[in-house]
């Protein structure tokens, strides 16, 4: 859904054949990345921190990470990550430059030395909400998420 300050959403599901669905999750409020800057450059030895505000207190937060490396031969390389959360909610995660870069020894295809690589970084913030008595399990849940990409070059 668009965001519209000041307006809530509120979204029921229907069954066929009966009545209305009872559950209900919250959406955390707004929030803005305000670290790093959309298109920073890191290198290696660097820590990436990452900070949002507000911090999203009362809510879960995960910092999905996504990698894709390029080699000097042209070949690529996606390194799928979630960096985690913030357990303290300080509203900020710190990242190794260099303990994101010993993941690609995981994936990579090719011997080449990395040219480059573009990090995707999301923050999301999320509750979970009251399930619907008739099901036996599951969640729904009411997220925010924002995202910004930096870039990586080898100091080498």
């Amino acid at each position: 859904f668009p965001f519209f300050s000041g307006i809530d959403y509120s979204v029921r599901l229907t069954r066929v054949g009966s009545a209305s669905a009872t559950l209900s999750a919250s959406v955390p409020p707004p929030f803005d990345i305000t670290m790093p800057a959309q298109g920073a450059q890191f290198t290696d030895g660097n820590v990436l921190t990452v900070a949002w505000s507000p911090p999203g207190t009362g809510t879960r937060v995960t910092v999905p990470i996504n990698i894709t490396c390029t080699h000097t031969d042209g070949q690529t390389t996606g390194i799928p990550r979630t960096n985690g959360s913030d357990p303290d909610g300080d509203g900020r995660d710190d990242i190794s430059v260099d303990d994101l870069l010993k993941e690609l020894d995981h994936y990579k295809r090719t011997s080449a030395p990395v040219r480059d690589c573009e990090i995707r970084i999301e923050v999301e913030l999320w509750q979970t909400g009251l399930v619907d008595p008739a099901f036996e399990s599951g969640i729904i849940v009411g997220a925010q998420t924002r995202s910004l990409t930096v870039s990586y070059v080898p100091s080498r």
